[in-house]
């Protein structure tokens, strides 16, 4: 919608439409990175084994479901250990994971109130590596699902494929680590993984991208594209610290939940 409007302007604005094509370019590409690394792990290929700093890979998934959280009424705050060591894995598998859980904890959130609406991501050093999880504050899961969740075509929502957990599983285990759910304190539940440490030096960091599933890449593409033509259409972010990494995302044309 937006290169179009470049595109009817008198005169037409190619600078712009050439800038929404090329944004559309880069998440095609991307879009193709997440599904050759889908590919592999049902082949079974081994994982990569590169240096992933975690707290980046996590700071770019925030940032990449800021509008999602916004468009949900909720509050994102982070608690990232500082000094951590980089993680071996493949980054682009390792977001999936935090990209998948962060997902189903907004979703989850939506059968609460708007002003309970709390999500928490956090970091820390593991004897072994790093562990990271995300906590909500949605209703939680009931004690025989804690494990269920994670099995193949078992899932609580209406929707659900009940794919989602069981492949991010997969995914960390594949990378020699755990993936499990547990019960949040008063409400919610908390996802934690861990994954080991890598023994090098070398970091690879995640690249910036609006989305990495698949899911969100191709069916969110074109509000992206207009969200990043037309700042109107963005969300309004408010920070209620000096912390950047502590905000709070304020709809601005209502909520996804009803």
């Amino acid at each position: 919608m937006a290169a179009r409007r470049f595109l009817s302007a008198d005169p037409p604005n190619f600078r712009e439409v050439d800038d929404a094509l090329s944004l559309i370019v880069k998440e095609g590409n991307r879009a193709g990175e997440v599904v050759g690394r889908i590919r592999a792990l049902i082949k079974k290929a081994p994982a990569r084994k590169d240096a992933v700093a975690i707290n980046d890979a996590i700071l770019e998934v925030i940032a990449l479901t800021r509008t999602e959280a916004a468009n949900n009424g909720v509050s994102v705050r982070t608690r990232l250990a500082e000094g951590l060591p980089p993680v071996q894995g493949d980054r682009v598998q390792l977001q999936q994971i935090l990209l998948n859980l962060i997902i189903n904890a907004i979703e989850a959130m939506c059968d609460v109130g708007e002003e309970e609406r709390e999500l928490l991501i956090s970091s820390r050093n593991e004897p072994d590596g790093v562990s990271v999880e995300v906590r909500d504050s949605g209703p939680g899961l009931a004690p025989e699902d804690h494990e269920r969740v994670f099995e193949a075509f078992y899932t609580t929502k209406p929707s659900g494929l009940g794919l989602g957990l069981s492949i991010c599983r997969s995914i960390i285990e594949a990378h020699n680590g755990q993936l499990w759910a547990s019960p949040n304190v008063p409400r919610g539940a908390i996802f934690r993984f861990t994954a080991p440490a890598h023994s090098g030096r070398s970091i690879v960091s995640g690249m910036p991208s609006p989305n990495s599933m698949v899911s969100l890449l191709l069916g969110r593409q074109r509000r992206c594209v207009d969200e990043r033509l037309d700042p109107r259409l963005s969300e309004k972010v408010r920070y209620r610290t000096p912390d950047p990494h502590v905000f709070h995302c304020e709809p601005s044309f209502g909520t996804s939940c009803a």
